[in-house]
Protein backbone atom coordinates (compact mmCIF):
# COMPACT_ATOMS: atom_id res chain seq x y z
CA UNK A 1 0.00 0.00 0.00
CA UNK A 2 2.99 2.27 0.06
CA UNK A 3 3.12 2.67 -3.75
CA UNK A 4 1.47 5.71 -5.37
CA UNK A 5 -1.56 5.23 -7.62
CA UNK A 6 -0.75 4.66 -11.29
CA UNK A 7 -2.18 7.10 -13.78
CA UNK A 8 -2.48 4.90 -16.88
CA UNK A 9 -3.69 7.71 -19.09
CA UNK A 10 -0.55 9.70 -18.32
CA UNK A 11 1.65 6.65 -18.98
CA UNK A 12 -0.01 6.16 -22.40
CA UNK A 13 0.55 9.79 -23.32
CA UNK A 14 4.25 9.46 -22.59
CA UNK A 15 4.61 6.48 -24.95
CA UNK A 16 2.61 7.86 -27.85
CA UNK A 17 5.16 10.13 -29.55
CA UNK A 18 7.70 7.32 -29.90
CA UNK A 19 4.99 4.92 -31.08
CA UNK A 20 3.77 7.45 -33.62
CA UNK A 21 7.31 7.90 -34.89
CA UNK A 22 7.75 4.15 -35.21
CA UNK A 23 4.43 3.86 -37.05
CA UNK A 24 5.48 6.65 -39.43
CA UNK A 25 8.76 4.85 -40.17
CA UNK A 26 6.84 1.65 -40.87
CA UNK A 27 4.49 3.44 -43.27
CA UNK A 28 7.42 5.09 -45.08
CA UNK A 29 9.18 1.75 -45.44
CA UNK A 30 5.99 0.09 -46.68
CA UNK A 31 5.37 2.87 -49.18
CA UNK A 32 8.98 2.68 -50.38
CA UNK A 33 8.67 -1.08 -50.90
CA UNK A 34 5.47 -0.62 -52.92
CA UNK A 35 7.12 2.03 -55.10
CA UNK A 36 10.14 -0.21 -55.70
CA UNK A 37 7.92 -3.15 -56.68
CA UNK A 38 5.96 -0.94 -59.08
CA UNK A 39 9.12 0.42 -60.69
CA UNK A 40 10.60 -3.05 -61.02
CA UNK A 41 7.37 -4.33 -62.61
CA UNK A 42 7.29 -1.51 -65.13
CA UNK A 43 10.94 -2.08 -65.95
CA UNK A 44 10.58 -5.84 -66.37
CA UNK A 45 7.22 -5.98 -68.11
CA UNK A 46 7.21 -2.60 -69.83
CA UNK A 47 9.48 -3.54 -72.72
CA UNK A 48 7.61 -6.77 -73.42
CA UNK A 49 4.25 -5.02 -73.36
CA UNK A 50 5.54 -2.27 -75.63
CA UNK A 51 6.78 -4.85 -78.13
CA UNK A 52 3.44 -6.67 -77.99
CA UNK A 53 1.42 -3.47 -78.54
CA UNK A 54 3.64 -2.40 -81.45
CA UNK A 55 3.32 -5.86 -83.02
CA UNK A 56 -0.46 -5.81 -82.64
CA UNK A 57 -0.77 -2.33 -84.11
CA UNK A 58 1.40 -3.22 -87.11
CA UNK A 59 -0.77 -6.31 -87.74
CA UNK A 60 -3.90 -4.16 -87.64
CA UNK A 61 -2.40 -1.67 -90.08
CA UNK A 62 -1.27 -4.43 -92.44
CA UNK A 63 -4.65 -6.21 -92.27
CA UNK A 64 -6.66 -3.22 -93.50
CA UNK A 65 -7.22 -3.10 -97.30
Amino acid sequence: RGSPPVNRHHARQKRRPSEQGAAMVEYVLLFSLIVLVCLASVTVFGEGISTSVNDSSSRVVNATP
